[in-house]
Order: C-alpha cells, then structure tokens, then sequence
C-alpha cells in the first residue's frame, strides 16, 4: 500500500476528531551553510525521539548530497524478540517504493525504442481487458500505467486472500469482469495493478522473468547488490516486520505475488547507492541511461494539466510522486514510499539540490516517523548545503492558482474511502463535521480555512490536538467545475493533502434499496494481514441514512462511511474514490471480493 496516502488519510483525519497531544520534536536551530555536522546531530535527536515515540523496533537512515553519502546511522533491532542489531545491509521489504525501479526500467526499455509510452497497453498484452461504465473508455497507455491516470483501482483484492496465487493469465481473466474507476487519463489514482501489467509488459518485451531483468540491467547497474526480489528467496540478512499496533508482534514474510509493483527487498546501503546514482551524469554499464536523465524524465513525463486527484493532490509520475515534500525557495521534489507487512520505507529526491534522503523502518506505523524524518530532516540539510532559506516561494506558491469557489458554494457534504465530512454555514460562519463537535472554518484566503474548536470559552486552533505544525482546509475545483475540500497538514513548510470529493445526494432506485443489510466474506475465504492493509474490516452493512445510500466498514481511522452513488438496479460507485460495486441479491461485488448476504 502507498504509505503516504495511509499517512496523510489517517492523520488528517485525526484532526477533526481530535488525536491527543503529544511531545513536539527536537527544536532545530538555524544551521549555517556547510555545517554539515549540526544538521546529522539534529537528524540523529530528531529520529530518536520519533523512533521512541513511535515505540519502533528499528529505522536505518541516509542522505546523499552531490554523490557523498553525509549521513548513514542505523538504530534499533532488526527483530524485536531475538534483538538482532540492526545494519546498513539488513533487508527490508520496500513495499511501493519498488515502483520506482520498476519505472526506471519501463524508461530504459522507452528509450531503447521496444516500448512506446503512448501505446495502449494491449499492444503488449492484447489478452488484457476491463469494463467502463457509460461511454466506451479509451485505450489505457504504458505512460497512463506510469503515472497511476489509468482509472485502474487500487488492486485485486482476492490475490490477496489465501495461499493460492494467481497467475498471469487468470489475474487477466478476472480483470475482464471488473470496472474502471475513472476514464483513462483524467485523474490520479493510485494502483498496483497498473504496476503488475509493466511487469507482465517488461516479461512480453524483453523474453526474459521480470526479477531477473531487473537484476541485470537495474539494479546491478546503480550498484544495488544487496537487493533482491521477494519471489526470489530470502539471503538470511532480512529484518522481521512488525505489528506497531499490537504491541509490535513479529508479522511473517510473506511473497504477495507482485514483484513489479511492491515485491523489493532492499537495504539503506543499496538505497544510498541509488541516491549516489541520481546525482551523477556516469552512465553505467548496462543501464544506457545517467541518474539526472532518469530524473529529468521523471520531471518531463508530469501530466501537470491533472486537476482530479483521489489519494493525495500531487502528480505522480513515472514512479515517483512531485512535491509531495516542499520546501520554501527550493525546485521540485521526488518522492516514494512503501507500507507493507509490518514495514515502512520513504525515499526523497531534490534535482536542483543533487540532495536525497531513503528511510527503511520495521513497524507498521513507521510512516509516522518516516515522513516526519524526510520532512524536518531534509530542511536540515537544505539549510547545511546552502544556507537556510527565509524567502523564495513556498511549495503553494509554485502551483497553478486553485480555483476557488464563492464561499456559498462550500457548503455540503464531502466524500473520499471511509470518510464523509459536511460543511455547514451557522451565523454566517463554516464549519466542518467529521466526528464529534464541529470545527469553525477561519477564512485565511485563496480558499484555504483554518480550523477553530472551542471548549466552553476558549478557542484552539486544531493543530493544536495534533502532532503538526499547522493544519488547513483548502477548498477548490477542478476545470470541470467539481468542488474538492483537501484536508491539509504540516511538518514544517511541507503541507500533506488528502482530497475529498463534494457528493450530491444521491437518488436511489426504490430496487436498491433490497441490498440493505450485512454483507460478509465467507469464512472458507482467507483473510490474511497483508489483505487488512487495504481492507480492514471482512464485512459490510449497506443502509440508507437521512436519505443517503451509506456502507459502513472498518478503515484504518476506525469505523468508516461509503457514500454509495447508485448507478443501475444492481451497481453503485463509491463517492470519491470510484471503485464501482456490483449486487445481487445473495452476492455483493468489491475488487473481486465477494460478500455473502448475512442471514
């Protein structure tokens, strides 16, 4: 799973339902251009603390400024039971950060003329298909696939619920009967299956398995030796994944059967070799290709013309997400990130700096100390490679002016996976409602509000009952004119995001109503923690609420509410986040889950 869109979803969300305080973060003095060492001793205060907070068995961390590697410290255990030290070559599971090398392996076979990014993707395997509701969808391309703008959902869920794997052909097969979430090329949406089809594409193309492929022209090349994929075996050097909510219990290594997508292991030694080969114009043997034009690829392929977004409100292209992290006077910055199976990684890159950080954690909430490390880290060693930076444009100030809608029109209710916010006007005043009081929007400009609780007599900014610096609601829309609420915080000068999308309220046919009630998987379907990281909750209860068709599940925020979006007798979409499901009246269809009608 992408672990910036848990973060940002999860956290975001425990801001208007009030997380409790916490101890603030080592205090950053001004660092001085060329005092390396006062940014390495404020990054080692900075991971001790979170690591500690966090209750993480171990995290390795490095930064690589012009091809020198300033900073590699490896801290706590590789497993917490036998205490194992932790090392610079111990291997993690990366999870989605394999994107990244699977990408630059797409461009590698781009640029040698044996793909073509504005194919459609059956021109390398004609067997695939899959359905779209309304008018006929055109073709999805390598370069949609690249970019997560194929309207593809997340995953397959059933490859995830028993010890069988699915192969390439029956994953193919059963792709036929699922539907688009949006038409190709006109959102972001993040998906692992678009990243399993490269893999089948890189096979078709080259003759050759993909993880051997890789091996040999990817990661030998940018000296990743140490790095292997989960299908392959293990080498004995592995760190053990742990549950950081339930007292961090050793998960076991699994194989997810996706090496294209997330099935790297890798270790900080390789990652820091990999920051080094960003930097450098050396190309090397194998991989016809120098670190800046893979970079300056990545910048170049951006569909900047994208204004619909589902998981996070930044371009992501070609493996890598834009400006995710944004720093005040600076260029873009490339960044990634993986959460899988009790692990946590991040890697972040800034072309103009030649300036990179990779973190490896073994807890499955070490994306909470993951991307507080890139983001208050990174600005230390900013201001140590140039001089702290006071002025300049801030990451905001750099993107397309958001169009704003009149204040009349913010009001009504905003949807995304599991979350439902509704904004309401009170003696003249906004406020928005997720659980519990309401917060007050303060308008600050542009569209972007700030959030005011009062308890009795006294009034807070709701940053304050969260672990970030400041926290924001921006209001927008899109070139079609659909009105988004993007719930926003902050370490630092970087600001995460999380888009909801504004619902009308739904007429459902008098015939839907008869799929009310519990749905749940069968019990002969496995339901295994790898397959909880998408989906938490086994069961569904479909109901209707003040008029509104409403799924409630468990995500991770706790108990969650689907807008459901009726489109027929027997399919509805999933406000905001598209996934269409389909009913029977003794089946209900979710990404190939099929949910038993409870008796």
């Amino acid at each position: 799973m992408n672990v910036q869109q848990a973060a940002v979803c999860v956290a975001l969300v425990c801001v208007i339902a009030f997380a409790e305080c916490r101890f603030a973060p080592p205090r950053r003095q001004a660092i001085a251009a060329g005092d390396f060492t006062a940014a390495a001793h404020y990054l080692d205060s900075l991971i001790r603390t979170l690591m500690k907070e966090h209750r993480i068995p171990g995290i390795a961390v490095a930064v690589v400024h012009g091809g020198r590697v300033l900073f590699s410290r490896c801290y706590g255990s590789a497993h917490a039971e036998k205490n194992i030290p932790l090392t610079d070559e111990t291997a993690f599971m990366a999870g989605s950060l394999t994107k990244s090398f699977t990408a630059l392996a797409v461009t590698r076979l781009i640029g040698q003329g044996k793909v073509a990014a504005g194919a459609d993707i059956r021109t390398y395997i004609p067997e695939f298909s899959i359905r779209s509701y309304g008018a006929p969808a055109k073709p999805i391309t390598v370069r949609h696939l690249l970019t997560h703008t194929s309207g593809l959902m997340i995953d397959y869920y059933p490859r995830f619920t028993g010890e069988k794997q699915y192969g390439d052909r029956e994953l193919l097969s059963l792709l036929k009967n699922e539907y688009l979430c949006s038409p190709p090329g006109t959102a972001v949406k993040y998906s692992n299956i678009g990243y399993k089809l490269l893999g089948m594409m890189v096979e078709r193309v080259t003759g050759e398995p993909f993880e051997r492929h890789m091996m040999r022209v990817v990661l030998a090349p940018v000296g990743m030796k140490g790095s292997y994929y989960g299908s392959a075996g293990g080498k004995g050097n592995e760190a053990a994944g742990h549950d950081g909510d339930r007292g961090n219990k050793v998960m076991p290594l699994l194989d997810i059967g996706d090496s294209a997508s997330s099935g790297l292991f890798t270790t900080l030694k390789d990652l820091a070799a990999f920051l080094r080969f960003l930097s450098v114009e050396r190309k090397r043997t194998g991989l016809p290709i120098s670190g800046p034009e893979a970079v300056a690829s990545v910048l170049r392929n951006a569909d900047r013309s994208i204004d619909t977004f589902y998981d996070n409100t930044n371009v992501y292209s070609t493996g890598w997400y834009l400006d995710f992290y944004r720093f005040r006077g600076t260029g873009n910055v490339m960044s990634n990130s993986g959460n899988v199976n009790g692990f946590s990684s991040e890697l972040a890159y800034m072309p103009e700096a030649k300036l990179g950080m990779a973190v490896l954690s073994n807890s499955s909430v070490g994306w909470k100390a993951d991307i507080e490390i890139t983001a208050r880290g990174l600005r230390a060693f900013l201001d140590a490679a140039h001089g702290p930076m006071t002025g300049g444009e801030d990451g905001d100030e750099k993107k397309e002016p958001a169009r704003v809608p009149p204040p009349a029109d913010l009001t009504g209710r905003y949807a995304a996976f599991g979350i439902m916010v509704d904004v309401f006007s009170k003696k003249d005043s906004l406020y928005a409602r997720f659980k519990g009081p309401a917060a007050q929007l303060v308008p600050q400009g542009k569209g972007v509000y700030a959030g005011k609780v009062c308890i009795l007599f006294v009034c807070f900014d709701v940053s304050r009952f969260t672990e970030f610096d400041a926290v924001r609601f921006r209001f927008y829309a899109n070139r079609a004119g659909k009105a988004f609420l993007s719930m926003e915080a902050s370490y630092g000068e970087s600001f995460f995001s999380f888009p909801l999308h504004r619902v009308n309220k739904p007429s459902a046919p008098e015939a839907f109503r008869r799929y009310y009630g519990i749905w749940e998987l069968p019990e002969d379907t496995g339901y295994p923690g790898v397959l909880k990281l998408y989906l938490p909750s086994n069961r569904f209860r479909v109901f209707e609420k003040e008029g509104w068709p409403i799924m409630e599940t468990e995500t991770w925020m706790g108990k969650g509410l689907l807008v459901l979006e009726p489109l027929s007798d027997g399919l509805a979409r999933i406000a905001g986040s598209g996934e269409i499901i389909s009913f029977t009246d003794n089946e209900l269809r979710f990404i190939g889950l099929r949910f038993r009608r409870k008796k």
